[in-house]
């Protein structure tokens, strides 16, 4: 995910799923890819 942010220019992976947010945390990583994937 943090390859696919970056070569789109939107930051990393932190900026969009910050580890101080608790809705993130034990987050399926298949929803987190789609949301990304989703950006493209």
């Amino acid at each position: 995910m943090d390859a696919i942010l970056g070569a789109l220019a939107l930051g990393d992976i932190e900026d969009h799923f910050p580890p101080s947010d608790m809705r993130w945390k034990d987050a399926d990583s298949k929803n987190l890819l789609r949301h990304v994937k989703s950006l493209m």
